[in-house]
């Protein structure tokens, strides 16, 4: 149990560092593209002050960020 226990902290820990590093090296934008790529039904099933929070953005960035994306599609 122990092994298994400090594999899933390793995991985790690797995880944490990843999604750091993409916080500092991405915009948002390409952020919450990547979001919409990976989990395009994320956006019916959570709130979106809750997606705003896991990108590291406020709701009025991640509601403009979703206005420029939606102007460009026309």
């Amino acid at each position: 149990m122990s092994a298994w226990l400090f594999d899933r902290l390793l995991e985790m820990n690797a995880e944490r560092l990843g999604r750091e590093a993409d916080l500092v090296q991405r915009s948002a934008t390409e952020r919450y593209q990547e979001l919409l790529r990976k989990r395009p039904a994320i956006i019916e099933q959570v709130p979106l002050h809750q997606i705003a929070a896991w990108l590291g953005i406020t709701p009025v960035a991640l509601s403009r960020i979703r206005r420029r994306l939606a102007g460009a599609r026309r």
